[in-house]
């Protein structure tokens, strides 16, 4: 049975413009001893506190913005699950900003976002899967909201990566501009492998066919 808890502490402005990320609630807390009464900070700490700055500085420029990410937490481990009370006081204790709660390193000053040049790029063959669909809304959502922000001191950046170079490139950022989507940073590999741009930029989410993130 799935049940939700609503965080009285976070108001939702909006649900249908919300961006909504589903995190477990194992990756951002940590169990603590029994005694505790809020969990340690967990790997996926990082990008909740990146995603509330986001959200802080949208409002700061605009009060009316209703283009803000909401965060469900989602347990399933059991034993999280019987202590639901200490998830919810978790969450008090450190600002998260989670709409819903399912029972069942140092700050980021910025949310980081990869795009894969080689997914961007990739045909559609026939009718778009859900998951491709998916990552394009969010996509376009992301850079409607990189939108906002100028040129310096902003608090999502995006980059692109390609394998190769040439029309690769090009066509990765046409793809991306067509879907609203303008980046900070572009990489032509050259063949070269990824991973050494990947510890350089540590990004939040990676987009390549659908989304997978939690690279903190």
């Amino acid at each position: 049975m799935v049940s939700t808890i609503q965080n009285t502490d976070v108001k939702q402005k909006d649900a249908d413009r919300a961006v909504v990320v589903a995190v477990t609630s194992r990756a951002v807390f940590e169990s603590g001893a029994d005694g505790d009464d809020v969990y340690g900070m967990g790997v996926a700490f990082p990008l909740l506190q990146a995603l509330q700055r986001v959200n802080k500085r949208l409002l700061e420029e605009n009060p009316a913005e209703s283009l803000l990410f909401d965060v469900v937490l989602i347990t399933t481990d059991s034993q999280q699950q019987q202590q639901s009370c200490r998830i919810i006081s978790s969450t008090r204790h450190y600002g998260v900003l989670s709409a819903l709660l399912d029972r069942q390193e140092a700050p980021s000053e910025q949310l980081r976002v990869m795009f894969c040049g080689d997914a961007v790029n990739r045909p559609d063959a026939g009718p778009m899967p859900a998951s491709r669909q998916a990552a394009q809304n969010f996509s376009a959502q992301l850079g409607e909201m990189r939108q906002r922000f100028g040129m310096s001191d902003s608090p999502l950046r995006i980059v692109l990566v390609t394998s190769h170079g040439g029309r690769e490139s090009c066509g990765a950022l046409r793809t991306l501009r067509s879907h609203g989507v303008n980046v900070d940073e572009a990489y032509c590999l050259a063949g070269a492998p990824r991973s050494p741009i990947l510890s350089v930029v540590r990004p939040h989410f990676l987009l390549s066919d659908g989304f997978s993130g939690l690279e903190d």
